[in-house]
């Protein structure tokens, strides 16, 4: 390495400040899009308020885990327009994730038509309940043919499978299990040391790349070791994770009796 190279080149040091400057701007960013969703959705607030952010390079944008742990991308969240809004809408529908248990619904089936699946129905929803459908998301009155609204997961799922069987899917469906059955990342992730695909082109969540952290076999659940050590320390317990689906069908219930 030259001389010139050496002074382009950050040190390990200067890697470590940028990360830590980048994540705190980030993490703030969260916690505005999380009131966001408090103050438009207000029943939603013990869910979004347990989850447990945590900074990943490898995540291309916003993921959560069975446990609650929501991986993000810091660039991505940087990057964000509208970031109020859109943040918010993000963090709402990662809760659904949770809230719909679209992991343990996820059992038996393709982990990626699954999620594809999962984000129609999530995004569906949310369209209904007044959020702005961002223009990079999976919505079913986009596809061609428009498929119905306010279906549930596995309604969509079947779609998707019978519009697979007859060469009509979506293309970035098709597309994503290409990638994924030839051992690629179908262009979902930055690298390990996160210089991989520039985040602000990523597609974002609710566009069938983000969502569930899934493997559609019970026993796994699509964590790196790392990950999964994480998830350990961080992630809520199953008493725990029951006791808030509880508390939150609660609130929704006292939401819409308010009318």
């Amino acid at each position: 390495m030259t001389e010139q190279d050496q002074h382009n080149h950050p040190s390990p040091e200067e890697v470590r400040r940028d990360r830590t400057r980048l994540e705190a701007q980030a993490i703030q960013l969260i916690e505005r899009g999380r009131l966001y969703v408090r103050l438009k959705e207000p029943y939603l607030a013990p869910v979004v308020y347990r989850m447990r952010f945590v900074a990943d390079y490898t995540v291309p944008t916003m993921q959560t885990t069975k446990q609650l742990v929501t991986r993000y991308n810091p660039h991505w969240v940087v990057q964000t327009k509208n970031k109020d809004e859109f943040i918010g809408f993000i963090i709402a529908h990662e809760s659904h994730h949770f809230l719909r248990d679209t992991f343990g619904r996820s059992v038996g089936k393709d982990p990626t038509i699954a999620n594809w699946a999962a984000d129609y129905a999530i995004n569906s929803s949310q369209k209904t309940s007044g959020w702005v459908p961002p223009p990079d998301g999976l919505f079913p009155d986009r596809e061609d043919p428009p498929m119905p609204e306010s279906l549930a997961m596995e309604a969509y799922y079947g779609i998707l499978l019978e519009r697979l069987d007859q060469n009509r899917a979506p293309p970035g469906l098709v597309n994503q299990l290409a990638l994924r059955n030839q051992g690629g990342s179908g262009g979902e992730g930055e690298t390990a040391d996160g210089e991989g695909e520039d985040p602000s082109t990523a597609a974002g969540p609710g566009s069938g790349c983000c969502g569930t952290v899934a493997s559609g076999k019970e026993d796994q659940d699509g964590l790196t070791a790392e990950q999964r050590e994480v998830e350990q320390d961080l992630g809520l317990d199953p008493v725990s994770l029951d006791a808030l689906r509880m508390q939150t069908a609660e609130q929704i219930k006292k939401y819409a009796a308010q009318g």
